[in-house]
């Protein structure tokens, strides 16, 4: 007799937990799991797993793609597929229902990236100004153009693993894989000025490397975000922080860069991340790489 299906999702989670995934990952495949239990539990399926065979889960992914994004199809499919795989290790079950089932193929959008003038406008925006916000959101647009963090690492960037003398940082990416970014020297520049003016705020004695200007102590991704989305809103164009990251691949990229080290960089262990990054000017790279390679040209 095999298990209920729902009883089983929080041995699951702390399978996830103990192979030291982020809170947030380990949220998210819960979330597909637990919809997936709620669709069968609502189409009078009983809660056995037993009852997951691979027509039923076929009946789910049909359901699926008429109601819901490709994105949230494809995000579910992964996340119940890696939790009946956990399922077949564990024994509670035989075979896998979902292994001749195909993953949902999912258009990539190409997220698009901060024109030059549009981050000429960001940084000149709070430049020459002595104000803290001005200095601190100056600080905070360099570092995120000049290394290409997620804005989760920019928010737990510490004092402690800031170094300006070797112009890098210690950050700590998806899994609580630790690295060490470099940025230059007008980061640096801007860092230091930023640091002069943190020490006369509430909460400077405390690592955290970016403070709020509300007497709030940390800044955080949702603080970060806000206060991105009003410089720019400000000056008239939309922006969001991952926007930086897909930036920076493209600079990267552009100036000849190798996908090594950008993988290195940006941490990443996939090459296919170098390709969705690189994703908004790719061919606009491969027309400026042409110049200097034009067959004819060279013949």
């Amino acid at each position: 007799m095999t298990a209920p299906f729902g009883g089983l999702l929080q041995s699951w989670q702390l399978h996830l937990h103990a192979a030291n995934k982020s809170p947030r990952t380990v949220e998210n495949y819960a979330e597909g799991v637990t919809r997936l239990h709620q669709w069968m539990v609502a189409n009078g399926h009983p809660d056995d797993l037993a009852t997951l065979t691979p027509d039923l889960l076929r009946m789910w992914l049909v359901d699926l793609a008429a109601t819901m994004r490709e994105s949230t199809v494809r995000g579910r499919y992964v996340a119940v597929k890696l939790f009946l795989t956990w399922c077949v290790v564990e024994g509670e079950l035989d075979a896998h229902p979902m292994a001749n089932i195909k993953q949902p193929q999912v258009a990539q959008p190409v997220v698009p990236i901060l024109k030059p003038a549009q981050m000429h406008a960001l940084i000149d925006d709070a430049a020459g100004s002595k104000d803290f916000v001005d200095l601190r959101d100056r600080a905070l647009i360099m570092v995120f153009g000049d290394t290409g963090c997620r804005v989760s690492e920019v928010a737990g960037m510490g004092i402690s693993g800031l170094d300006l003398a070797d112009r890098s940082v210690a950050v700590v990416g998806k899994g609580n894989r630790p690295r060490v970014v470099p940025f230059g020297t007008g980061t640096a520049a801007a860092l230091d000025r930023y640091l002069r003016g943190r020490r006369h705020i509430k909460y400077a004695d405390r690592d955290w490397l970016w403070l709020s200007s509300t007497s709030k102590g940390k800044l955080t991704v949702n603080g970060i975000q806000q206060t991105l989305r009003k410089r720019a809103d400000r000056l008239g164009f939309h922006l969001h922080p991952h926007m930086f990251r897909h930036g920076f691949a493209d600079a990267w990229l552009a100036a000849g860069g190798s996908e090594t080290d950008l993988m290195e960089l940006a941490g990443w262990r996939s090459r296919q991340m170098v390709g969705r990054y690189g994703a908004a000017n790719r061919a606009q790279r491969a027309r400026d790489a042409y110049r200097s390679l034009s067959p004819m040209d060279r013949l």
